[in-house]
């Protein structure tokens, strides 16, 4: 396995201002439109609260959708890329089309995987239980991480993107395991360089510059596209063997 040539392209692949800045945008009209409802909103008012949560249903909604998209845009592109073919996101809009509801339902599954392993893992009592309950969340997500990437670059359905995930992993654990240390080594490094405006925006969200938001975004931006381009490039190295 050449993690080199994985994580090395995986680094790489976001310094393409094409493929930068349409992500970038998104995540700055998202920041935004975060920090003008918080600003605008009395934290001590229960009714400014509520008022506050119910708007921000449809924004989240929206939200989501519109990521769930651009991911299986930038799957496809990072594909691309990783292959030496055309990066233009142009090239990879027919895919995100194509593939834009069996990675919406990939998700919805996973996230019903998930859900079902940490209410289990909640609701027993004996702390030796929860702790197998949760490591059993972390082994679930190990196996399946790979589903999304599989929804948009092979033919799998929703299911059978799960299934394939399986299958995948378990025939490649060990190279897995170690793309996942490497992956969240690079990851905390990336993230460290936001984490002062990440606190300063969680402790007092009001009193936060606004033009921090944008440096935020910069590094959010770098991450995301990171890492759909790492867990692509090595879900291609693994489908080669």
């Amino acid at each position: 396995m050449d993690f080199g040539k994985i994580f090395l392209r995986a680094l790489k692949y976001p310094l393409n201002l094409q493929v930068f800045v349409l992500l970038l945008v998104v995540n700055v009209l998202v920041s935004y439109s975060g920090f003008y409802l918080t600003a605008l909103t009395n934290p001590s008012n229960v009714s400014s609260l509520l008022a506050l949560s119910l708007s921000l249903i449809p924004v989240l909604i929206a939200s989501v959708l519109i990521i769930i998209f651009l991911m299986a845009l930038y799957i496809d592109n990072a594909a691309r890329y990783f292959a030496g073919k055309r990066t233009s996101l142009l090239a990879s809009m027919p895919a995100a089309k194509k593939k834009f509801l069996r990675l919406l339902g990939t998700y919805v599954l996973m996230m019903a995987i998930f859900i079902v392993f940490l209410v289990l893992s909640i609701a027993v009592v004996s702390p030796l239980l929860v702790m197998i309950g949760l490591a059993a969340l972390v082994v679930a997500a190990f196996f399946i991480s790979l589903a999304p990437y599989i929804a948009v670059l092979d033919k799998f359905g929703v299911f059978g993107s799960i299934r394939a995930s399986i299958r995948v992993v378990k025939k490649n654990k060990l190279n897995m395991l170690v793309f996942w240390i490497v992956y969240l080594v690079l990851s905390i490094i990336i993230g460290l360089l936001s984490l002062p405006i990440t606190l300063g925006y969680a402790l007092s969200p009001a009193s936060v510059d606004p033009a921090t938001l944008i440096l935020q975004s910069l590094i959010s931006t770098y991450t995301a596209l990171f890492a759909y381009s790492a867990f692509t490039n090595f879900y291609l190295s693994v489908r080669k063997k």
